[in-house]
This record gives structure tokens, sequence and C-alpha cells, in this order.
């Protein structure tokens, strides 16, 4: 069959003044250049970015003055170093100071992560960087096989289909364009995943992107059923830690590669598996990525420590050495037996969840509990723990104090999933540390056999 969405995408692209297409072509035309050109065009991007934070971002005007990286309206790259790192705290205490002046003339919009720590954060983008970004989905989906226009599958989380039962028409318009087809993987009973296994079986999908407990619990569905799956050319997990145990699975269950790959809302992707597998390439026309130990100097090749990042695209909220939350290990910078020449991090440790369960067996996925923190600004950070089936206990630390609006909230969200008998409760924390391994994991069944907890550090 003829896939005419490979032709059509770009020219509806263009019409609609979108530059996808642009940046997917960018992305290509660079990847085998060498490592110095790339520097230069990741400078040149990096210095026009501070200079336009240092003219138009009321918090980045001082900073980058104090910090030495901007002397005489001009950027000075030697002290990048020098300016201190971007928090989720700074970006709650100082919100709108983030803003750049010219937001609203670029149809900026708030976006929200759950953070990787489990705190949320809200942060503004745009069209511009959704170009970028989005140009860069295009470039990896083909890096994992994918021909643009083939069907793929979302095994993804969608809390619109829980709440209001449906989504958007314009969100389905898309995603038929797109040929993206939405497996919601919030709630998954085992009815809903023999339904999940007729459908992807008519879609036939050449590529599927999952969470990675959610393609995990999937694939353990489908070995236990015995039933017949259609094979895809490749998998992407990706939103939480995928362990090489648990990719050997998924791959002997549906007999396809699967790739890892990093990113988060506020900063999009940031790096991702080739099909050789050998640690994760970066892209530093999109983001710049550090990995620095506590000192704030680069780790050595085989160390790990905290991941920061820096937007090159985002002009409406310009984010700079962000503390994601995150820690990787640092690689050594040699070419890749694929040919691109991107650099690369070894790998990275980012979050882990368990899947709730109800009493009738159905699985919540953890990302559902983060959905429920977005935007709730007097909380800082959580942990969802399940110690029974309706019994849900949210560690909190909090911000002044929660408003009852907030805990009615959760708490509603919360018993829409898992039944009106659940009894959440709320205990407020002065901190929710990492385990010892340096992982976090914002839920935790205490009814968990295996699953996720194959994904922890066995704790």
């Amino acid at each position: 069959m003829l896939n005419w969405r490979k032709y059509a995408l770009p020219v509806i692209s263009w019409l609609c003044g979108r530059k996808i297409f642009n940046r997917l072509n960018y992305y290509q035309m660079m990847e085998h250049q060498n490592p110095e050109h790339i520097e230069r065009e990741s400078q040149r991007m990096l210095s026009e970015i501070i200079l336009h934070a240092y003219k138009n971002v009321p918090y980045y005007r001082q900073v980058l003055l104090d910090s030495g990286a901007v002397r005489n309206d001009a950027v000075i790259l030697e002290k990048f170093n020098n300016i201190p790192p971007l928090t989720k705290d700074i970006i709650r205490t100082k919100k709108k100071d983030l803003y750049a002046a010219d937001h609203n003339d670029r149809k900026s919009f708030v976006n929200t992560s759950g953070g990787s720590t489990g705190a949320s954060v809200s942060f503004l983008q745009d069209a511009h960087y959704s170009d970028w970004q989005m140009g860069m989905r295009f470039y990896y989906n083909g890096m994992a096989g994918k021909i643009t226009g083939e069907p793929e599958i979302k095994l993804w989380g969608s809390e619109r289909d829980i709440f209001m039962g449906s989504e958007k028409i314009s969100t389905r318009l898309r995603r038929w364009l797109f040929n993206i087809h939405l497996l919601n993987s919030f709630v998954m009973s085992e009815e809903d995943m023999a339904n999940y296994v007729q459908r992807w079986n008519g879609i036939k999908p050449k590529y599927v992107w999952a969470y990675a407990t959610s393609i995990y619990e999937f694939a353990r569905y489908v070995e236990s059923s015995g039933v017949e799956i259609y094979k895809p050319r490749s998998i992407v997990s990706t939103a939480e830690t995928l362990s090489e145990e648990v990719r050997e699975f998924i791959e002997r269950v549906f007999v396809c590669p699967v790739y890892n790959q990093y990113g988060s809302r506020e900063v999009g992707v940031i790096a991702c598996q080739c099909q050789e597998k050998k640690g994760l390439h970066m892209f530093p026309l999109l983001n710049i990525v550090e990995v620095l130990d506590d000192n704030m100097n680069p780790c050595l090749p085989g160390q790990m420590g905290d991941v920061y990042v820096t937007n090159l695209h985002n002009y409406s909220m310009p984010i700079i050495r962000y503390k994601i939350g995150d820690t990787a290990v640092a690689a050594e910078q040699k070419a890749c037996s694929c040919g691109r020449l991107w650099p690369s991090i070894e790998s990275v440790t980012g979050r882990f969840s368990d899947h709730f369960r109800t009493r009738s067996g159905k699985l919540v996925h953890g990302e559902y509990v983060s959905h429920l923190f977005y935007a709730k600004d007097d909380i800082k950070q959580y942990r969802a723990v399940q110690h029974d089936y309706e019994d849900v206990e949210m560690l909190i630390v909090p911000v002044g104090t929660p408003s009852e609006k907030t805990l009615k909230e959760i708490t509603a969200g919360m018993k829409l999933v898992m039944g009106e008998n659940c009894n959440v409760t709320f205990t407020k924390v002065k901190n929710i540390p990492r385990l010892a391994s340096g992982k976090y994991r914002y839920t935790i069944s205490e009814l968990t056999e295996g699953g996720s907890k194959d994904m922890s550090d066995g704790n």
C-alpha cells in the first residue's frame, strides 16, 4: 500500500507555516559532519539564546551579568560554566520573571512536567521550539527504523480518556494524520490488554513508542496468554528507566529490537540509542547536556553525575543549565559504529514506577499519579505508596499549606481509577530521598510482585 503520508506530511506542515521538516532535513545534514563543525553550530545557537535571555528575561539579566557570561551586550562563552543552575524551585518562585518579554508575540503556551523526582513544574514553550523538537522526533524515528507515515502505536497515558471519556477532535485528527494509534496505558486490565492485542494485530505497527513499564506489562500478558502478536520493526522505551533484563524480555516477546529514549517535557528529546545500543546519542543542536559531579565539574567517562540541560530553541522561556533531576554516566567521546558523529552518554538513571493494582486485577500506571500533581504549586514533591488495594498514602513535601482544592482533586483522581472505596491519605514530610542506588521511585506498590520491581534496584 502506498505510504501517501510520507509525501503529504511535509507539504501539509509547510502550508501550516511550520518548519518541522526543515529541521528534520537540517539534523540529517548535520549527523555526519565532523564534531568540530557540530560544536561550532551548537556554540552559535547557545550564544544566541543567552543573548536573547539577557535582553528579554528579567531573571537572566542579572544572573548573566553576575556570572560574566555577558559583557557589553556580548556573550562570553568561556564563562558559561559560571552560570548558576536553574532548578525547579527557581522556576516555581520566579515564575513569570523567567518569561521572555516578547513571549506573547511568539504564541507561547504552558506545558507541565511531573518531573523525574516527583516534583511538578510549569513552563512556557512555543511553535519555534516545537518545530525543532518535532523535527528531532521525526529524526529519531528514522534512527529507530521508522519511515515517516508508517503506522505507529503509542502505548501511552491519556488522562483525557479517563476524565472526559474522549480526546478532542483536533487531537484525533492529528493522530490520524501522523498515523499514530493510542493504546491507553494509564489503566490496563486483562480485558483492556486482550482488546489491545486485537487492535495491535489490526494496525500492524511498524514502530511502537511506549512507557517502559507499560510495554513490559503488556509483554508479560502476551507471553502468559500465549496469543499471537504482530512483530513491529522496533520499539522505543521512554519516560522511565529501562533495565537490560527488561529490555531482553520485551525483545524476546515481540521479536524486535528495543531502544532506549531519554527526554522530558521541559526540553524534549535529550538522548537516544541507535541500532548499535552502545550508549545514547545526544543532540547538541537541540539541547546541550552536561553530566556534572557534586562540585559542578564535568564527570569523567564511567563516572555518574547529575544531568543539566540547556535548550537552544525555547525563546519564550529560556532554560539554561537546568538541573533536571536525573543522573547519568558520562561516556568516552568516540565515533559510534553507526557512523553518526553525535556525542554520547553511557546510560541514564531516571525514575522508576510501580503500577498500582486494584482488587479486580486492573493495572494503574504510576505516570497517571504524576499527572494528578501537574500544576499543583502548593506541593513541591511527592511519592505515592499503595499499602493495600484500597489504601494509598501520598507522601508530600508541601509549599506552605496545601489547599483543600488540591487535596480533593488528587483524591478524586485516585478514586476514579482505584474505586470509591479507596482510602487516600496525605502525609507531610520534609523531603523524599532517592534510593541508595541514586534512583528515584515516585510510586511504590507493596502489592507488586515482579513486574516493575525487576526494574528497581532490588530493594
